[in-house]
């Protein structure tokens, strides 16, 4: 389980080596693609969301009541 951003990361890492022989036959954006809809699918499991950040510059993870 995720508890942390450091947790979060050595997550991406483990995806990225797992799917790396299939992900060489895909173009950048399905890659990225792929990562970002696991990444939402585990911070929807955690109880987290993504939430625009206030400056409108990318997001923020926030737990899904504040959202």
């Amino acid at each position: 389980m995720i508890k942390n951003g450091h947790d979060f990361l050595e997550w991406l890492h483990q995806i990225r080596e797992e799917h790396a022989r299939e992900r060489e036959k895909m173009t950048d954006k399905e890659v990225v693609a792929q990562i970002q809809a696991e990444a939402r699918t585990l911070l929807e499991e955690a109880g987290y969301t993504l939430k625009r950040a206030p400056s409108g510059l990318g997001n923020l993870i926030v737990k899904r009541e504040d959202a």
